[in-house]
Protein backbone atom coordinates (compact mmCIF):
# COMPACT_ATOMS: atom_id res chain seq x y z
CA UNK A 1 0.00 0.00 0.00
CA UNK A 2 2.99 2.30 0.55
CA UNK A 3 3.64 2.37 -3.20
CA UNK A 4 0.03 3.37 -3.90
CA UNK A 5 0.10 6.06 -1.20
CA UNK A 6 3.24 7.48 -2.76
CA UNK A 7 1.64 7.51 -6.24
CA UNK A 8 -1.48 9.21 -4.89
CA UNK A 9 0.60 11.93 -3.25
CA UNK A 10 2.53 12.45 -6.47
CA UNK A 11 -0.70 12.71 -8.48
CA UNK A 12 -2.08 15.27 -6.01
CA UNK A 13 1.07 17.39 -6.18
CA UNK A 14 1.19 17.23 -9.97
CA UNK A 15 -2.50 17.67 -10.76
CA UNK A 16 -3.53 19.37 -13.98
CA UNK A 17 -5.00 22.86 -14.07
CA UNK A 18 -8.46 21.43 -14.80
CA UNK A 19 -8.18 18.99 -11.86
CA UNK A 20 -7.23 21.92 -9.62
CA UNK A 21 -10.19 23.98 -10.86
CA UNK A 22 -12.59 21.09 -10.27
CA UNK A 23 -11.10 20.34 -6.85
CA UNK A 24 -11.53 23.93 -5.66
CA UNK A 25 -15.22 23.71 -6.55
CA UNK A 26 -16.02 20.28 -5.04
CA UNK A 27 -13.76 20.13 -1.98
CA UNK A 28 -15.20 20.31 1.54
CA UNK A 29 -18.64 19.16 0.34
CA UNK A 30 -19.25 22.50 -1.39
CA UNK A 31 -21.66 20.88 -3.84
CA UNK A 32 -23.57 19.00 -1.14
CA UNK A 33 -21.67 15.72 -1.39
CA UNK A 34 -18.30 14.64 -0.04
CA UNK A 35 -15.87 14.13 -2.87
CA UNK A 36 -12.27 13.03 -2.44
CA UNK A 37 -9.50 13.20 -4.98
CA UNK A 38 -6.97 10.63 -6.13
CA UNK A 39 -8.87 7.77 -4.47
CA UNK A 40 -7.30 4.30 -4.76
CA UNK A 41 -9.91 1.69 -5.66
CA UNK A 42 -8.84 -1.94 -5.30
CA UNK A 43 -10.57 -4.41 -7.60
CA UNK A 44 -10.24 -8.16 -7.96
CA UNK A 45 -9.75 -8.60 -11.69
CA UNK A 46 -9.28 -12.13 -13.03
CA UNK A 47 -8.13 -13.34 -9.59
CA UNK A 48 -5.59 -10.56 -9.33
CA UNK A 49 -5.80 -7.40 -7.22
CA UNK A 50 -5.66 -4.25 -9.32
CA UNK A 51 -5.62 -0.75 -7.97
CA UNK A 52 -7.09 2.08 -9.98
CA UNK A 53 -6.65 5.63 -8.81
CA UNK A 54 -9.79 7.64 -9.48
CA UNK A 55 -9.29 11.35 -10.09
CA UNK A 56 -12.31 12.08 -7.87
CA UNK A 57 -14.71 9.82 -5.97
CA UNK A 58 -18.05 10.24 -4.21
CA UNK A 59 -18.50 7.30 -1.83
CA UNK A 60 -22.11 8.21 -1.01
CA UNK A 61 -23.15 7.50 -4.60
CA UNK A 62 -20.30 5.21 -5.73
CA UNK A 63 -19.47 7.69 -8.48
CA UNK A 64 -16.00 7.98 -10.01
CA UNK A 65 -15.22 11.28 -11.75
CA UNK A 66 -12.43 11.13 -14.30
CA UNK A 67 -10.66 14.09 -15.88
CA UNK A 68 -9.17 13.18 -19.25
CA UNK A 69 -6.18 15.17 -20.38
CA UNK A 70 -4.12 14.88 -23.53
CA UNK A 71 -2.64 11.51 -22.60
CA UNK A 72 -6.09 9.93 -22.70
CA UNK A 73 -6.27 10.39 -26.48
CA UNK A 74 -3.64 7.64 -26.74
CA UNK A 75 -5.24 5.33 -24.18
CA UNK A 76 -8.91 5.21 -25.14
CA UNK A 77 -8.97 1.39 -25.01
CA UNK A 78 -7.47 1.35 -21.52
CA UNK A 79 -9.95 3.99 -20.34
CA UNK A 80 -12.86 1.97 -21.78
CA UNK A 81 -11.65 -1.21 -20.09
CA UNK A 82 -11.15 0.62 -16.82
CA UNK A 83 -14.67 2.08 -17.00
CA UNK A 84 -16.10 -1.38 -17.72
CA UNK A 85 -14.26 -2.97 -14.79
CA UNK A 86 -15.33 -0.20 -12.41
CA UNK A 87 -18.93 -0.50 -13.63
CA UNK A 88 -18.91 -4.23 -12.91
CA UNK A 89 -18.09 -3.30 -9.31
CA UNK A 90 -21.24 -1.14 -9.18
CA UNK A 91 -19.29 2.10 -9.58
CA UNK A 92 -20.68 4.75 -11.91
CA UNK A 93 -18.06 6.54 -14.01
CA UNK A 94 -18.43 10.01 -15.49
CA UNK A 95 -15.69 11.52 -17.65
CA UNK A 96 -14.80 15.07 -18.59
CA UNK A 97 -12.05 16.44 -20.77
CA UNK A 98 -9.75 19.20 -19.55
CA UNK A 99 -11.35 21.45 -22.18
CA UNK A 100 -14.89 20.82 -20.86
CA UNK A 101 -13.88 21.78 -17.33
CA UNK A 102 -11.90 24.84 -18.34
CA UNK A 103 -14.52 26.16 -20.78
CA UNK A 104 -17.58 25.66 -18.54
CA UNK A 105 -16.89 24.53 -14.98
CA UNK A 106 -20.47 25.29 -13.92
CA UNK A 107 -21.89 22.90 -16.52
CA UNK A 108 -19.39 20.24 -15.39
CA UNK A 109 -20.53 20.66 -11.78
CA UNK A 110 -24.19 20.44 -12.83
CA UNK A 111 -23.47 17.17 -14.66
CA UNK A 112 -21.62 15.78 -11.63
CA UNK A 113 -24.47 16.71 -9.28
CA UNK A 114 -27.01 15.18 -11.66
CA UNK A 115 -25.01 11.94 -11.91
CA UNK A 116 -24.70 11.71 -8.12
CA UNK A 117 -28.38 12.45 -7.52
CA UNK A 118 -29.53 10.04 -10.24
CA UNK A 119 -27.30 7.28 -8.86
CA UNK A 120 -28.47 7.82 -5.28
CA UNK A 121 -32.12 7.79 -6.43
CA UNK A 122 -31.55 4.56 -8.37
CA UNK A 123 -29.91 2.95 -5.34
CA UNK A 124 -32.80 4.07 -3.12
CA UNK A 125 -35.32 2.69 -5.60
CA UNK A 126 -33.60 -0.70 -5.66
CA UNK A 127 -33.45 -0.84 -1.87
CA UNK A 128 -37.12 0.14 -1.46
CA UNK A 129 -38.22 -2.62 -3.88
CA UNK A 130 -36.60 -5.35 -1.79
CA UNK A 131 -39.08 -7.13 0.47
CA UNK A 132 -38.87 -6.10 4.05
CA UNK A 133 -37.54 -8.69 6.44
CA UNK A 134 -39.92 -9.26 9.26
CA UNK A 135 -38.77 -10.40 12.60
CA UNK A 136 -40.35 -13.67 13.61
CA UNK A 137 -42.09 -13.69 16.90
CA UNK A 138 -41.72 -16.84 18.81
CA UNK A 139 -44.74 -18.01 20.69
CA UNK A 140 -44.36 -18.86 24.28
CA UNK A 141 -44.73 -22.46 24.73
Amino acid sequence: MQKITSRVRTFRKNSTKSEDVLWQIVRNSKIGFKIVRQKPIVIDYFNSKRTFIADFYCKEANVVIEVDGGVHAQQKEYDSLRTMVLSQKKLQVIRFTNAEIMSDANETINKIKQKILTTINQQSSIISKKPLLRERRRGRG
